[in-house]
């Protein structure tokens, strides 16, 4: 299996750091994210040094989408959660700290001030909005 031993996924897939494993499939890992923003915050590696989601194997997004569904609805029944993010963070603008491909399981509650909002996007003009929906599907 591909690894990098400089990266600390790579580390705790080994057995090389220790972690609190939820579960562990082939092709993938879950575990208590060790600087959790909710109770129960999960993480679902990918065994194989991957940069990031766009980068894993379509058999590695599928195993890990399955382990996180499972994960994150396990983590919002031990938390007693009212809802949960489901996130990929890919590149250090979206968020990524860890250079490993991994997905998130943020189970949430009312008030919990975690700060993930939709708000503030910018007006586009059906011009622009056509534009940009030839844009993604010339990149397909």
């Amino acid at each position: 299996m591909e690894r990098n031993p400089e990266c600390i996924f790579c580390k705790i897939v080994a057995g090389e750091i220790p972690c609190l494993k939820i579960a562990e499939t082939e092709k993938s890992i879950a575990i208590l994210d060790a600087f959790p923003l909710a109770p129960a915050h999960s993480l679902v590696i990918s065994k194989r040094h991957a940069r990031d989601y766009f980068d894993m194997t379509q058999e590695e997004v599928d195993d890990a989408a399955r382990l996180l569904k499972r994960v994150g609805e396990a983590a919002m029944k031990a938390s007693g959660a009212t809802a949960v993010n489901l996130i990929s963070n890919i590149g250090r603008p979206a968020g990524q700290v860890v250079m490993h491909a991994h997905l998130h399981a943020i189970p949430r509650f009312e008030n919990d001030r975690i700060s993930i909002t939709f708000d503030g996007s910018p007006q586009l003009s059906e011009a622009e909005k056509s534009s940009i929906l030839e844009s993604i599907k010339s990149f397909l």
